[in-house]
């Protein structure tokens, strides 16, 4: 088990990674797998953020808006 958490601005920048291995240590390629999961999930979310609120928030409001924001 891993508790591993990811945030990436809109843009594709990493602001966080967090990971813990719960019992066994993990590996380098499942690592990598675990970060292009994230990748994906985090387009998706993204999508749909932009489908829900479209221009209704702007990105100065948050606070990597320089990294292009989060909803561009």
């Amino acid at each position: 088990d891993v508790d591993l958490n990811i945030i990436k601005t809109g843009s594709g920048g990493f602001v966080e990674i967090q990971g813990t291995a719960e019992r066994e240590p993990f590996t380098d390629k499942q690592m990598k797998a675990m970060l292009a999961l994230a990748d994906k999930g985090i387009k998706q979310l993204i999508v749909v953020q932009k489908q829900t609120v479209g221009n209704l928030w702007c990105c100065s409001h948050f606070p990597y808006s320089n990294d292009a924001g989060l909803l561009q």
